[in-house]
């Protein structure tokens, strides 16, 4: 996917209308899986296992690289919302 210059995207999806967990697990990275088990219910680990997936995948359109070889660097600011099911990017 190209990026025209001075052109942006945004992106959002429903959690409802997303895959379930197996679907974006091998996405993951080790320290994802670490993160994800922390969460206490189950709508926050699917927030978070399905904002790491749609990013992943997003990302990897963009820079032409398989999603599993992205990796984050904690402390880097990156801003994500979510309004009750809705996630946006």
């Amino acid at each position: 996917m190209k990026l025209p210059p001075k052109e942006i995207h945004v992106w959002y999806c429903d959690i409802n209308q997303t895959l379930d967990s197996g679907s974006y697990l091998g996405l993951l990275s080790e320290n994802e899986l670490d993160r994800l088990k922390k969460y206490r219910f189950p709508l926050d680990r699917k927030m978070y296992g399905t904002a790491r997936y749609v990013l992943k995948t997003l990302l990897g359109d963009y820079l032409n690289i398989r999603p599993p070889e992205i990796t984050f660097l904690y402390g880097v600011i990156f801003n994500k919302g979510k309004y009750q099911d809705i996630l946006g990017m």
